[in-house]
């Protein structure tokens, strides 16, 4: 079993830290949760930090939210700030949460548009949209969501 660490984008202060509870084998792998507007003044502390990463995207408590059509721009700008961490660390994931308070259409959509202007995988972490996941399921099946090419 494997033990990640998660850290928001903006926690630069806590990387002394983090490197040495690294050095003693605490944990495996850095999940980062990307706050939104943190790439350009963070990036390169977190490129110099020699760890295995997972991105984490933003999730609806700052503002994104792929169930959502009214909030379709400010998604893929989002997504594209993690995105920017994703390539700066090699990585070909990026988590997502799919949203709540839309549709299942909205997100099956809004995740094509990641599709069509991004070249990495998105993983979808939870599905939380009003309804029923089994009925879904059933309606939707095996929807091709987990890899996005």
């Amino acid at each position: 079993m494997k033990f990640g660490l998660k850290l928001y984008s903006t926690d630069i202060s806590l990387i002394p830290g983090a490197r040495e509870l690294q050095e003693k084998g605490f944990y495996d792998y850095v999940e980062l949760y990307i706050i939104p507007g943190s790439y350009r003044n963070t990036s390169e502390r977190w490129k110099c930090f020699n760890v295995q990463f997972i991105v984490h995207a933003p999730h609806s408590f700052h503002g994104i939210n792929f169930a959502q059509t009214d909030k379709r721009e400010e998604n893929l700008q989002n997504f594209n700030e993690a995105r920017l961490f994703a390539d700066e660390f090699g990585l070909d994931s990026i988590i997502v949460h799919s949203g709540n308070n839309g549709s299942f259409e909205e997100i099956i959509r809004q995740l094509g548009l990641l599709q069509a202007y991004n070249d990495v995988f998105a993983i979808i972490k939870e599905v939380l949209v009003k309804g029923n996941l089994k009925a879904w399921l059933k309606t939707y099946p095996l929807v091709p969501l987990f890899k996005i090419r």
